[in-house]
C-alpha cells in the first residue's frame, strides 16, 4: 500500500501557503505559492518556484476528467552557512484544492496514481437481472472500470433505478457525498448494441 502524505493548505489574498506532513517527513516550513504562480501554471502547465531556499516544480495534468496539481518539492537547509542538505518529497492532489475561497485551512490526503473509488451495490432487482444477462454483465463491468476512475473519491455506492438493467449512483469523497447521477441502459430494444451511459 502506497503512504499519503497530508498536505496542510492554507490561503490569503495573495498566495496559498503548503506544509507537509507523513509518516517519514515534515516539511521543514512553510512554502508560500502565489496566485500569480498559479496562474501561469494554468497558462504553461508547468512552473518552477522558489521560497526561502526551497524550490517547487508544479505541473497540472488531467486524469479521467480532473485536474490533478503533481508538486515536486525540494526542501532546502544552510545549517551553518556553508552546508545545503536538503531532500525530495513529491505529492499529487487535486487542483480544486487552489479554487477554493475560504480562507480556513485545508487539511488533505495526497492521492495516487492508481487510486480508484470503490464500486458498493445496494441493488437487489436490477443487479440480479443484469447478472441474469451475461453480455449485459460484461458491458456493466467495462463500463464501471473505464468511468469510475475519480482519484479523490474513496466510493460509489449504486442503488436499482426505475430503468431495467440501469443505476442510480452517489459518489463520495473524504468531505462526504459528491457527485451522484444514473448509470443507464441505453437501446434496451437491441441488446447486442445496447450500451452504458452515465447521466450526472
Amino acid at each position: 500500500m502506497e503512504h499519503r502524505t497530508m498536505i496542510k493548505i492554507g490561503k490569503n489574498k495573495e498566495s496559498f501557503s503548503v506544509r507537509t506532513v507523513s509518516r517519514t517527513f515534515r516539511s521543514p516550513h512553510t512554502f508560500y505559492i502565489l496566485i500569480n504562480d498559479l496562474e501561469r501554471l494554468e497558462q504553461q502547465g508547468r512552473v518552477i518556484i522558489r521560497d526561502i531556499r526551497s524550490f517547487a516544480e508544479l505541473r497540472l495534468i488531467e486524469e479521467s476528467g480532473q485536474k490533478i496539481v503533481e508538486i515536486v518539492f525540494t526542501w532546502l537547509h544552510d545549517a551553518d552557512g556553508t552546508t545545503l542538505t536538503g531532500r525530495s518529497e513529491s505529492v499529487r492532489l487535486p487542483y480544486y484544492c487552489f479554487c477554493e475561497t475560504s480562507s480556513t485551512e485545508q487539511r488533505i490526503l495526497s492521492i495516487t496514481k492508481q487510486s480508484k473509488p470503490k464500486i458498493e451495490f445496494q441493488s437487489t432487482r436490477n443487479l440480479h437481472q443484469v447478472i441474469e444477462v451475461p453480455l449485459l454483465r460484461s458491458k456493466l463491468a467495462r463500463f464501471l472500470n473505464s468511468h469510475f476512475c475519480w482519484i479523490d473519491y474513496q466510493r460509489i455506492v449504486l442503488f436499482d433505478d426505475f430503468v431495467p438493467y440501469s443505476f442510480m449512483f452517489n459518489g463520495y469523497t473524504e468531505r462526504g457525498q459528491g457527485i451522484c447521477g444514473g448509470v443507464i441502459l441505453h437501446g434496451q430494444e437491441n441488446m447486442t448494441t445496447a450500451y452504458y451511459g452515465m447521466h450526472t
